[in-house]
């Protein structure tokens, strides 16, 4: 981890605790993982059970990315990452995006990009 004290709440988060926090600490350790950039790459570290309680409570550092995004269309990204949404209603939150904004849902990823990019000027 890049900043480790901000490690200590992990054990707050719903379905860890102290031993799993700590475990998942030091796996992300051993495996020198510095930076996570997707939701989807802590599942390896996780079991699907642990996963599943604890991912709508884990979000991705949007600062580190957002500006440095230059091509955000083909960028291979899951934008709502960096949001408190569950991985499992990512769907449902894409067609709440394209419907409000009435955007045709293949630039879905497009319209959350702009979306969170304006939300975080503010």
């Amino acid at each position: 981890m890049k900043y480790n004290h901000l490690s200590s709440p992990l054990q707050f988060v719903s379905g860890f605790g102290p031993r799993k926090a700590k475990h998942l600490l030091s796996n992300l350790a051993k495996k020198q993982v510095d930076l996570i950039l997707k939701r989807e790459e802590l599942e390896r570290f996780l079991g699907p059970v642990v996963y599943r309680n604890a991912i709508g409570f884990i979000k991705i550092n949007e600062m580190l990315h957002l500006d440095q995004i230059i091509d955000p269309q083909n960028y291979d990204h899951r934008w709502l990452d960096f949001t408190r949404i569950h991985p499992e209603h990512y769907d449902l939150a894409e067609k709440i995006a394209t419907d409000c904004f009435d955007q045709p849902s293949k630039d879905t990823n497009l319209v959350l990009f702009k979306t969170l990019k304006d939300k975080l000027k503010t």
